[in-house]
């Protein structure tokens, strides 16, 4: 992708994918200490997973300027403001995509995060009510029962959690792709694979003609 985005600058699709890889990198840095080497310092993974969440929010910021209604940008950024704790920023992202994208998954997952920050504040009531949202917008998205069910139990409302996550074990998923939040790390925009193709022949093409 750092070829590509090199070769072929200004692109608001290879923008994004450049982005969610290095996003995915931080999600999955750890500071496990793999077979026979030395444990890596926790503060060192720390900063290398703040510099890759900050270049992939430039990199977002950049597909917007050439793209402003490519919600996945918008997503992604509202998903890194949350994992800083700017619940501000991430409300005003996640309003953007609300408004303009009809997408179903787009959908699920802005209920998701803004009930996310509801039930950080200790909102419970407006955090259920959106994971409620989230479950119409995806009914066999594991990741709002979970949530619903956790913020009932959280209010005291034991049977009713309960009952929750008798309804997702009923509807018996067995779809590896149900749930956009499984997908995150690997894009959402189901788009990309065709830019890319459009790409990839625009640049054969240009290359058959020499």
């Amino acid at each position: 992708l750092d070829r590509v985005n090199t070769k072929i600058a200004d692109d608001a699709a290879v923008l994004l994918a450049f982005g969610t890889a290095k996003e995915s990198r931080a999600l999955r840095l750890t500071a496990d200490i793999p077979a026979g080497a030395k444990p890596r310092d926790p503060a060192e993974v720390q900063r290398e997973r703040t510099e890759l969440r900050t270049a992939a929010a430039s990199l977002f910021e950049r597909a917007l300027t050439i793209d402003p209604a490519l919600a996945e940008a918008h997503l992604r950024l509202a998903r890194l403001a949350m994992d800083r704790g700017d619940a501000a920023r991430a409300e005003q992202e996640l309003g953007k995509v609300k408004q303009a994208s009809p997408d179903p998954s787009h959908g699920y997952l802005v209920n998701l995060w803004l009930g996310d920050i509801r039930e950080r504040q200790k909102q419970w009531n407006a955090a259920a009510e959106l994971y409620v949202e989230a479950v119409k917008a995806r009914p066999d998205g594991q990741s709002a029962y979970v949530a619903l069910a956790h913020v009932l139990h959280e209010m005291g409302q034991g049977i009713q959690a309960a009952g929750v996550m008798d309804r997702w074990f009923a509807r018996g998923v067995t779809n590896p792709v149900a749930d956009p939040w499984w997908l995150y790390p690997l894009g959402l925009d189901a788009r990309l694979e065709a830019r890319f193709d459009a790409i990839f022949a625009e640049v054969k093409a240009a290359k058959d003609a020499k």
